[in-house]
């Protein structure tokens, strides 16, 4: 068997202004100065919404005859689109936005750094200045009232819960709608390379996901100050029960927005890559009591379900039964509450919620009851060229257990080998079904062979 590393990577520069690549980074490139990549970094995360990516290459001098353009520091700038591909031949693997641009200049070398955030990032940093300074400064008063003449609310949908596909769909038209008539107050042009980037076309989404709310919604997009479109989605979806991240399909960035999938049922279904003994850089791992919870508590905010009114209430002996109590655990850890709050309730519904928060509490419980026993930690292997490497929001295998993937991190330096580091959580050995129990003997020589769950 021959092993080859990825060793050829693609890096494209295309302008913000006119969708034209400029400046491709490559071992075949037609540029002189296409060949002077030092390295890349690339990082995406299932926890925090924008990844990152980070370029550093050589400047060409500009007495070579064989590169007659401008320079390359001279032709990048803020917010123009990079790719990457981890080999020139493959497909696209990471979108990014440049935020920042570096240089460096010693006795024998010009060095240039970029570096920026995920082509996500733009939803983000799409707002409209809503408050009154900004109107009144701009003369943008009549912005307001026109917004308020379209208002959008997410609602329940009338006769059933709504589909969080029709709410960010709606939701973000809406935005845009309210942006495009606001230009002196809202940075319109990221909104058309969100379109180019990220939309195609299509949905913002990647289609994957057919979630419902689980409860009766109505919560306005618009409010007196500066607001982006991300956080008022995000203020839907709690972050205890809700993952929302990008992904790459086909060279487009998409969001995924997915219930947490750390039920047996769900654990099962998600894709699983065997690490390879041969392909393992190092690797580290811990169990902590850093992050523990013994009681799980939903609630509404501002409704009779919120922990203001139970606190308002005279204790009883019995307390409020809908929360779920670990007893075994609080006689080790104590009382550490995991509240879950959701916002924008319709309270003009007739659905009683109690019984669907009663039974996310026990879900709850079970998603994050035994944190204490679970393994986390990093792992760091060679990225080797034509191999189907693990993602964010998968599993891997590796010591004869298994390993939830919540960030990847991509390097690339020349003259190094290749690597990707997995930063892991929720280890331990999973049974056919996803029930989860300890992984034991990671000790034993020859441990990293046991690969087999």
């Amino acid at each position: 068997m021959v092993v080859v590393q990825s060793v050829t990577p693609q890096i494209e520069f295309i302008s913000y202004k006119n969708g034209a690549v400029y400046q491709e980074f490559s071992a075949s490139s037609n540029y002189v100065s296409g060949m002077n990549l030092q390295s890349y970094q690339y990082q995406r995360s299932v926890n925090s919404f924008g990844s990152a990516f980070s370029i550093t290459v050589k400047e060409t001098s500009n007495n070579d005859l064989l590169e007659t353009r401008a320079p390359f520091l001279d032709r990048v700038h803020t917010l123009d689109v990079v790719k990457i591909k981890e080999n020139d031949l493959g497909s696209v693997n990471f979108v990014g936005v440049v935020t920042n641009i570096a240089y460096t200049a010693s006795e024998n070398s010009k060095l240039i750094t970029i570096s920026g955030k995920g082509i996500e990032f733009l939803l983000e940093y799409f707002t409209i200045a809503l408050d009154a300074s900004a109107m009144a400064w701009t003369g943008s008063e009549n912005v307001m009232t026109n917004a308020r003449n379209l208002e959008y609310k997410a609602t329940d949908g009338g006769d059933g819960p709504a589909k969080i596909s029709d709410v960010v769909n709606k939701s973000f038209n809406f935005f845009c709608e309210v942006a495009t008539g606001a230009e002196k107050i809202s940075n319109i042009k990221v909104k058309e390379l969100i379109e180019k980037y990220m939309k195609n076309g299509a949905s913002l989404l990647d289609g994957s996901s057919n979630l419902e709310f689980q409860f009766p919604i109505s919560s306005n997009l618009l409010q007196n100050s500066t607001i982006n479109w991300v956080n008022y989605i995000r203020n839907l979806l709690p972050e205890a029960v809700y993952e929302m991240y990008a992904i790459v399909i086909n060279g487009v960035t998409k969001l995924k927005i997915r219930q947490m999938p750390y039920s047996a049922s769900d654990w099962v279904n998600l894709p699983c890559v065997k690490i390879e003994d041969y392909s393992v850089v190092n690797y580290s791992l811990q169990k902590s009591i850093d992050e523990v919870y013994t009681n799980f508590y939903s609630y509404v905010e501002g409704t009779a379900l919120s922990p203001e009114f139970w606190n308002n209430l005279t204790a009883t002996t019995q307390g409020n039964m809908r929360s779920v109590t670990l007893t075994d655990k609080v006689k080790l850890y104590g009382y550490k509450p995991l509240q879950c709050n959701f916002i924008g309730f319709n309270t003009e519904s007739n659905v009683d919620i109690r019984a669907r928060f009663a039974a996310l509490n026990n879900t709850l419980a079970d998603w994050y009851g035994r944190l204490d026993e679970m393994l986390t930690g990093t792992l760091t292997i060679i990225n080797i060229e034509g191999k189907r490497h693990a993602k964010i929001g998968e599993r891997i295998s590796f010591l004869g257990g298994q390993f939830y993937i919540n960030t990847e991190i991509h390097n690339w330096n020349y003259g190094s080998s290749p690597t990707i580091s997995y930063h892991l959580d929720r280890g331990g050995r999973y049974s056919t079904t996803g029930n989860f129990s300890e992984l034991t003997g990671l000790s034993k020589a020859l441990a990293e062979l046991n690969n087999d769950n």
